[in-house]
């Protein structure tokens, strides 16, 4: 179904309008606490005249430092209710790098949980709302609950600032993609129209806040009815647990990174877990192994499968369904075709439009999705940039189309490495291991000019690394050959569930 950008109202009016049409239908999910819309309404309601009558302002930053729960959730749509800006912060990361987010956006307010709270030292010396048990220097939920539940309604543009999402920058130094509440707003009701969600629908809440795919979880949903359920943190770390929690709430959709698809399609024990429900798998974030997918087919012959592609300054700005029967169950999964809106240009060194198939381009995006830019960073705001009219971004990844007009995915600007002189994409490599028989999940990252591959074997296969490096050796050329395989028990993750290649090189340099 095509929608007008008309049509699509602001994000703080995603939860009244599905509290107007489904008063009485579940919204929210976590353990005992259950939720209809018009008690998430009610409850944001309060969040936001609990902010007002705090005097905090249209447009003021408003963190959120906790794990995901029911009243996390409130908050971020009584936030947006208010006119205020979300800037989730990943609760797990260290309290040096959650001061230097909020230094940067200097917050007004900050929800959270009492002992992060405790551990934050800002000095806009912003309002402190504890979330779970009182604290000395936090306002309490009570006061939240006991607040006016009365609609709040702070005139809201789709072009005003809604979120701030920090994502790791090349420099060390986090940085702030400033979305507005129409491009949240575009790339929700597309999904929620593109993939039929209904209101009969319970969708798996797997990704954290601070990640883009958050918000297909908090809008796509509201738009349509469907009931979002929680999974205790803890059950993301352990397989059977997770399908377990996946089976027993009937989940019908869910959306996350390649990388948790490949535990579970390993250890998750799906086919004794009674998946039936399932009928929708979206994956973005990083690229899928084809073996992966393949095997998830076959434990889910029902569902459906959809690869998302764009970086959180687009969010989605592509896709691919998954056909069954054309693909080969070999070849890299295409990240397909422009979403809603979205038009794609690919570009060649000399700025110059590539024409024709075949033929690999920097990939730009224009359309609703795109970001407003960097939040104070006029030097990363380069990337967006105006072309015959638009107002394109250049994502920093390389692509071609093929002859069905399809986007095949070549890796990033920055996994593009030389090796003794050669032009070497760490993907490439990475797919060579992955075609071998016993590999689950690889990773490859160069330290001092060296390539190290990690790998993460399946069913308690244990090649060597001279095994590893001969397979590599009969598929690469010679200079592409890691000089080391560590074969892992387990890869490590970063908070939004993908590989986390810093940590790889640290491994590497620290022995």
């Amino acid at each position: 179904m095509t929608i007008a950008l008309s049509e699509i109202c602001t994000l703080s009016n995603f939860v009244s309008q599905a509290a107007t049409c489904w008063s009485d239908r579940l919204a929210l999910v976590e353990g005992e606490v259950r939720l209809t819309w018009a008690d998430l309404d009610k409850l944001s309601n309060q969040v936001a005249s609990l902010l007002l009558r705090k005097g905090i302002p249209k447009g003021a930053r408003v963190g959120l430092a906790g794990a995901k729960s029911a009243r996390i959730i409130a908050a971020v749509h009584g936030i947006l209710k208010a006119g205020c800006v979300c800037v989730p912060i990943d609760a797990s990361s260290p309290a040096a790098r959650m001061n230097v987010i909020l230094e940067d956006c200097a917050p007004a307010a900050i929800f959270g949980a009492a002992d992060i709270l405790s551990q934050l030292a800002v000095s806009s010396s912003p309002l402190k709302i504890a979330v779970d048990k009182p604290t000395e220097d936090a306002v309490e939920w009570q006061e939240i609950v006991s607040a006016p539940a009365a609609r709040v309604e702070v005139p809201t543009e789709r072009s005003d600032l809604a979120y701030l999402l920090y994502t790791s920058g090349s420099t060390g130094q986090p940085k702030g993609v400033m979305l507005s509440h129409g491009n949240v707003g575009a790339f929700a009701v597309w999904a929620a129209e593109e993939f039929r969600l209904r209101a009969e629908d319970r969708v798996a809440s797997i990704a954290p806040l601070h990640f883009d795919l958050s918000t297909f979880d908090l809008y796509s949903t509201a738009w349509s009815g469907a009931a979002l359920h929680i999974p205790p943190g803890l059950f993301l770390s352990f397989p059977v647990k997770l399908t377990d929690w996946l089976a027993n709430h009937k989940i019908t959709a869910m959306y996350t990174v390649p990388s948790l698809l490949a535990t579970i399609a390993e250890r998750g024990d799906i086919k004794a877990r009674g998946l039936d429900h399932l009928r929708l798998m979206l994956f973005a974030g990083e690229v899928c192994p084809p073996k992966v997918l393949s095997t998830l087919l076959d434990l889910l012959p029902a569902a459906e499968f959809a690869n998302l592609y764009g970086p959180t300054e687009t969010n989605v700005c592509t896709f691919e369904r998954i056909d069954r029967e054309q693909w080969d169950r070999v070849s890299p999964i295409s990240i397909g075709l422009a979403c809603q809106g979205t038009r794609l240009l690919l570009i060649d060194p000399e700025g110059a439009p590539v024409e024709g198939t075949g033929r690999a381009g920097e990939l730009w995006v224009s359309g609703p999705t795109v970001a407003l830019g960097y939040w104070n960073d006029p030097a990363r705001n380069a990337r967006f940039v105006e072309r015959n009219g638009s107002r394109w971004y250049s994502t920093g990844d390389y692509a071609e189309f093929d002859e069905s007009g399809r986007l095949v995915f070549h890796g990033r600007r920055d996994h593009m490495v030389k090796v003794h002189g050669h032009r070497v994409e760490l993907g490439e490599v990475e797919s060579a291991l992955l075609r071998h028989s016993a590999i689950a999940e690889a990773a490859v990252v160069i330290v001092d000019g060296k390539l190290f591959a990690f790998a993460r074997t399946s069913h308690g296969q244990r090649p060597t690394q001279n095994e590893l490096r001969e397979y590599c050796a009969g598929q690469l050329p010679r200079y592409m050959v890691p000089s080391e395989v560590v074969v892992l028990e387990s890869m490590p993750y970063g908070s939004t569930g993908k590989i986390d290649r810093l940590e790889l090189a640290r491994m590497v340099k620290h022995g």
